[in-house]
């Protein structure tokens, strides 16, 4: 999944009558290792980068958003940098700027590890702000990446507020597919699960 944190999920409530998955609202993004897209990064950039996640790791969005600057002030061109900057961005409410440097950190490699995540994120974003259109496109976006059941079961939930439930029920089918597959290795995915099969 995109958001991966340790604190409690956040369900909101659905329109078409379901919740959306259990998933922490702007999330800080997982700490992972610091991934260069394009260049290696000069060592004062890659520190910054390695503190800039540490920092999203515990929620110091403020402290995280002034890092991953400095970061970029050295190399505008770091997509972990801009990553985690725009995950910071997303907590704080700055929705703008998080798509803004989701949207760069794409841009900027497209083979970026991280890039699933970036229009799972931005999907949330779209969706939050009852731009269905744009939240469809990046929902897809993210599955083709990484077909994850979580943002598959988003995805229909987006066509389920249009409504447009021709298209909402194979994409249901699917994530509780998928669903099902994950549940044998992740039992705690069963309520995600049921809130499939309840929607269809």
């Amino acid at each position: 999944t995109y958001t991966r944190a340790s604190k409690k999920p956040w369900v909101g409530a659905d329109p078409a009558g379901g919740d959306m998955p259990a998933k922490e609202k702007n999330a800080p993004a997982e700490k992972a290792p610091v991934v260069t897209s394009k260049h290696e990064l000069s060592p004062k950039a890659k520190s910054l980068t390695v503190r800039c996640s540490t920092l999203n790791d515990r929620s110091d969005a403020d402290g995280t958003i002034k890092t991953c600057t400095d970061a970029l002030s050295l190399d505008q061109n770091n997509s972990e940098a801009l990553f985690l900057r725009a995950s910071a961005y997303g907590q704080k409410g700055q929705y703008e700027s998080a798509v803004a440097d989701y949207t760069k950190s794409i841009e900027n490699d497209p083979n970026f590890v991280r890039n699933s995540e970036s229009y799972a994120a931005m999907g949330q974003i779209f969706y939050d702000k009852k731009e269905d259109q744009k939240a469809i496109s990046n929902f897809k976006e993210s599955i083709k990446l990484l077909d994850d059941f979580t943002v598959i079961l988003k995805l229909a939930y987006v066509y389920m507020r249009l409504p447009d439930y021709p298209s909402a029920i194979p994409v249901l089918d699917s994530a509780i597919e998928k669903g099902l597959v994950a549940y044998a290795k992740s039992p705690d995915l069963k309520l995600k699960i049921f809130d499939g099969y309840r929607n269809r």
